[in-house]
């Protein structure tokens, strides 16, 4: 299966923007920051190189971020490492800024900053700061591996999620709006480690590129074991595209999970995303 790329503003770009800035807090550990790959939301869940990855302020607000309740996102790609006097380091390295604001902790409403990790970050448990205009506002640490894939998901009640996941026409799945068995599905992640073309910081791949993951990727609709195509896209910084066959199996109907697994070729070992819900027509 060919993977097809977009090179156009789409419902997945638009609805994947939506999920970054509305993620919801669910955090236990009391630490001045808690950082988590982008799609979970879940306290200090590891993130990977390259990846999308939100940062939370915890016991207090990312004092002096501009743009009030509504924060401040970035204009342009490529991303900006200086987002109106916001400057984010983790383990020294400056990360490529997608969204900050400045929260209010005592209202519920915690500071949020949405980034992407430095592809030259090291691995392990490593500093993360915030400052603004210069002055060091918040600090805790981060875990970092090679690998931690996630799929995005919306933000909506139900167990598991709902996926953000495009039909082969590029339209919205749901309920309303099922994939047929036999196409495939576009599923969107972020983490799944290393790939095999060099990509700048807070920039999308270059112009004529493919990036492909270097690990095996393997997804599952519910027991069935597909093989996707699957590449770093070209429409957003750090949005993995997943190409999911849609094998013609009559119990692959209805409300139907999915995750998806990243593991070293050869392995039968891998570390999966979370899981996600979809739609397949009868």
């Amino acid at each position: 299966m060919a993977l097809r790329i977009l090179h156009h503003k789409t419902f997945a770009l638009t609805a994947l923007w939506g999920a970054l800035l509305l993620l919801p807090l669910s955090l236990t550990a009391q630490t001045t920051i808690s950082v988590t790959n982008a799609n979970l939301a879940q306290g200090q869940f590891p993130v990977a190189p390259g990846s999308l990855a939100t940062a939370f302020s915890v016991g207090g607000n990312f004092v002096g971020i501009p743009g009030g309740a509504d924060g401040v996102g970035a204009a342009s790609i490529p991303l900006p490492f200086n987002l109106q006097g916001v400057v984010v380091e983790v383990d020294s390295l400056p990360a490529a800024l997608l969204y900050v604001r400045e929260g209010n902790v005592a209202g519920g409403v915690p500071g949020q900053i949405n980034f992407q990790v430095s592809w030259g970050t090291a691995f392990g448990r490593l500093p993360i700061r915030v400052l603004v205009n210069g002055a060091e506002v918040a600090s805790g640490f981060m875990n970092v591996t090679d690998a931690a894939p996630g799929l995005f998901r919306f933000f909506e009640p139900g167990d598991p999620p709902r996926g953000i996941i495009s039909n082969s026409d590029f339209s919205l799945n749901g309920p309303d709006n099922r994939a047929q068995r036999g196409s495939f599905l576009i599923a969107w992640g972020t983490g799944p480690g290393p790939f095999d073309v060099t990509v700048a910081d807070g920039d999308i791949p270059p112009a004529g590129t493919l990036p492909a993951p270097e690990l095996d990727v393997v997804c599952y609709l519910s027991v069935a074991e597909v093989v996707p195509a699957t590449a770093l896209q070209s429409i957003f910084v750090g949005l993995w595209q997943i190409n999911i066959p849609i094998p013609n199996l009559a119990y692959l109907s209805g409300e139907v999970p999915l995750f998806c697994m990243v593991r070293t070729p050869g392995s039968a070992q891998g570390i999966p995303t979370n899981t996600i819900k979809l739609w397949i027509a009868e």
